[in-house]
């Protein structure tokens, strides 16, 4: 028999999982934890390409704008983002049990 401790934390994992799912466009479709969770990575991976890209293609256009990603999202500006993860992640949960870092 298992423990509520090991069936809260599974039942907590599993809402993580279907939180991530619903941010990863295509991901709804893959089953199997280990194919939805390569999905994830590979799609996190393209958009730090293109946020490479575009920063590369911005920084030709205009030199004088930081294109320092790092540095931009340890403004103010990466606050302000984990609030409304937080607040879409409740709306989605219906509850504030999963949270960031």
């Amino acid at each position: 028999m298992m423990s509520a401790w090991v069936e809260a934390r599974r039942e907590k994992i599993s809402n993580r999982m279907k939180f991530l799912q619903a941010l990863v466009p295509g991901c709804s479709e893959v089953t199997g934890k280990a194919v939805m969770l390569e999905e994830i990575i590979n799609y996190v991976k393209s958009l730090q390409r293109q946020i490479e890209f575009l920063s590369m293609k911005l920084a030709a256009v205009d030199p004088r704008v930081d294109t320092n990603v790092e540095g931009l999202l340890k403004m103010e500006t990466w606050p302000q983002m984990q609030q409304k993860l937080r607040m879409e992640e409740r709306a989605f949960h219906g509850d504030a049990e999963w949270s960031l870092p």
